[in-house]
């Protein structure tokens, strides 16, 4: 018991700090792999670090408000789907804008941040603020005074199978293209949430149906998965390189027609002068 209390304690306390020192291990790890260089894994491990907090921040503030409309005092501190959405913004807008390989970045962010949301879920477990349905079964959770299903350890346990299957295709596959392992990780993540909010427990019935029936966090699961989806097929098809393609000839065509209306200008110059 005492064990149990202190690693509560600690995982409770520190998630934070844990997370950040687990991030830094796993980007320290893959760099290598990914041919990015050490001063490129601490910094936008950094960066990946401070918008995992901002955005999940961001997002426990809309489903407070949220579930304040249906008339629910619940409050969400922090919730994972706003780093989800923020951070690939912020990576692959930051890493664009000092002209830096935004895919490998991505794709060691995708590893390392795992590892946050995963000391995350620990201490959302030991912290009481989350839990599964009532289960006599379960595991006991003061807030509620109840036996609880564990969802926050499974998702934990989730995740820790995600990022082994992160670092299979990272090390182990022959066609590995950067810039697919974050599309991959999140669908996976999205996926399996869509699963667990079935198992969530709910204060207010309302929450569970905020859209055709489905909890808010399932409805961002889907957006997250048709997102992925989108992503790599346009890794596969390269669509990013067509579309630079296509404007860098367009930019082409423009300066080559302004080109030649100079040259014709010039030229019309020219014999006016002769004439006269």
């Amino acid at each position: 018991m005492l064990g149990t209390a202190l690693l509560s304690m600690i995982l409770v306390k520190y998630a934070y700090y844990l997370g950040m020192a687990g991030m830094l291990a796993v980007s320290l790890i893959i760099y290598r792999r990914l041919k990015l260089k050490i001063w490129q894994a601490l910094l936008f491990t950094v960066v990946a670090f401070l918008s995992d907090g901002l955005g999940a921040f961001l997002m426990g503030k809309v489903y407070t408000a949220f579930v304040a409309t249906l008339g629910s005092t619940q409050v969400a501190n922090y919730s994972i789907y706003g780093a989800v959405f923020l951070t690939p913004v912020l990576i692959i807008g930051s890493a664009a804008i000092i002209k830096q390989p935004w895919r490998n970045i991505i794709d060691m962010v995708a590893l390392s941040e795992m590892t946050a949301r995963a000391f995350g879920k620990l201490s959302c477990h030991f912290g009481f603020c989350c839990a599964g349905f009532k289960w006599e079964h379960g595991v006991y959770n003061s807030a509620f005074d109840a036996n609880m299903f564990p969802v926050q350890l499974c998702e934990f346990f989730t995740m820790v199978v995600i990022m082994i299957i992160g670092f299979v295709i990272l090390y182990g596959y022959k066609n590995y293209k950067p810039g697919i392992l974050y599309p991959i990780m999140a669908l996976m993540y999205a996926g399996t949430r869509f699963f667990w909010e079935f198992a969530r427990f709910y204060t207010y019935e309302q929450e569970k149906h905020f859209f055709l029936g489905m909890s808010m966090w399932q409805v961002c699961s889907l957006i997250v998965v048709a997102l992925s989806v989108i992503w790599l097929f346009g890794i596969k098809n390269n669509w990013l390189d067509k579309g630079k393609a296509y404007v860098e000839g367009r930019q082409f065509e423009k300066a080559e027609a302004e080109r030649r209306a100079t040259a014709a200008k010039q030229g019309n110059r020219k014999k006016g002068k002769k004439r006269r």
